[in-house]
């Protein structure tokens, strides 16, 4: 005369990265695509929109920096490509009440200025196996990327200034004044600028 009683799930819903952070932190509480940071970054943290099998493994993850030719020819999980070096990941430590996975990278020590993509493998699933889907297909077992830039390099400073109505570094009475210089570079940009700064206080750098 007891009543017999079956609980259970129906889970469609694929499973996504909604996060990638950084520790050290860049400043804004995620690494976002195409960022670029000059901070000493040690560990990745990676947080999925529900609780996923997979997390814990270092399988699950492939963290990739571009070779001499400045390029990240590798765009899934598995072989590399191009000239492209992978970089340890120690241990994936997985938090279930956060569905984040914090990976601890090349024995602690920080990464060094270059470009890097994070892969997270489309083999990791939710509790019900659906498979990783992040292009939004529907169809499942998508590779996750996240490229982002490390630059702790200043740019020069600029080098060869001259001027046609003054010399450097003597007072003149003359009001007007041209000067030409060439721009700053960055080594990592490639990018090339300048800034100026006309007063009146002889202290101004």
């Amino acid at each position: 005369g007891d009543d017999f009683a079956r609980s259970f799930r129906v889970d469609l819903a694929r499973p996504t990265v909604t996060l990638v952070h950084s520790l050290a932190d860049t400043g804004d509480g995620s690494l976002g695509e195409n960022e670029a940071t000059n901070v000493a970054i040690t560990e990745l943290l990676v947080t999925f929109s529900e609780e996923v099998l997979g997390g814990d493994s270092t399988a699950s993850f492939l963290l990739v920096e571009g070779g001499g030719d400045g390029v990240l020819a590798t765009t899934a999980c598995g072989p590399l490509a191009g000239d492209d070096a992978s970089v340890d990941i120690d241990s994936a430590v997985y938090a279930s009440l956060t569905s984040t996975s914090t990976l601890a990278l090349s024995g602690g020590a920080a990464l060094a200025d270059g470009t890097y993509r994070l892969l997270v493998c489309g083999t990791v699933t939710d509790l019900g196996g659906n498979a990783l889907d992040d292009d939004d297909d529907g169809d499942g077992n998508d590779d996750f990327a996240r490229t982002f830039t490390v630059d702790t390099v200043p740019p020069t400073n600029p080098t060869a200034i001259s001027s046609s109505t003054h010399v450097l570094g003597a007072w003149s009475s003359v009001t007007g004044f041209a000067a030409q210089w060439s721009g700053a570079t960055d080594d990592r940009s490639g990018l090339a600028g300048y800034s100026v700064v006309i007063d009146g206080n002889p202290t101004t750098a």
